[in-house]
């Protein structure tokens, strides 16, 4: 029997400083009603993991539409299967000594993936690139965006300005894409 692909679904500005609050509890239950298994979340910011026999397009947009349809407000479903969670962690384009170097001067995450909902026009990427301070990288690769911030997030204009990269853009820290892509890796073991 089938058991479908493995993903993991981010969503965009879930319980975020008080605001779009959704128990993971009632988000499980809208990734059920569409047909999705073995689904768990992680964190209370959006981040499911299951599988779905549906292809990604219309999963996407299903899910938007249950969400939409029970939570009263539009959230957008970014999806990235096991390989592809694999893959950007595996191609992360800052060097263990550039991390070190950026997680040695703050006590704030520093290394964050931006998930895109298509990937960017290369002009798009450079104009981004303008917003960059002088202790902020930003490598743009398909349709994720990765930036190491040495001061963090919070004053960070680069990170403050993704949405130019696209309609669909959500950011997760480094240790949240890690562990996303080992639950997924798990799953698909099961």
């Amino acid at each position: 029997m089938d058991k479908g692909i493995g993903y993991a679904a981010c969503l965009r500005g879930l319980n975020v400083g008080g605001r779009n609050r959704v128990a993971m509890a009632d988000l499980r239950d809208v990734f059920l009603q569409v047909g999705a298994s073995q689904v768990r979340t992680y964190i209370q910011s959006g981040n499911v993991i299951f599988r779905s026999s549906l292809d990604e397009v219309a999963l996407a947009s299903t899910l938007e539409a249950a969400f939409a349809g029970r939570f009263g407000f539009a959230s957008p479903v970014l999806l990235r299967t096991g390989n592809q969670l694999r893959r950007i962690i595996e191609n992360c384009p800052f060097s263990e000594a550039e991390r070190q170097d950026a997680e040695s001067g703050s006590e704030v995450e520093h290394l964050h993936v931006a998930l895109l909902g298509t990937e960017p026009l290369p002009e798009a990427a450079s104009r981004l690139q303008g917003y960059a301070g002088p202790l902020e990288k930003l490598v743009v690769m398909g349709c994720e965006a990765y930036l190491l911030l040495h001061h963090g997030i919070h004053h960070s204009k680069v990170a403050a300005n993704l949405h130019r990269l696209g309609d669909s853009v959500t950011l997760r820290n480094w240790n949240t894409m890690k562990k996303l892509a080992e639950m997924v890796s798990e799953m698909e073991t099961d």
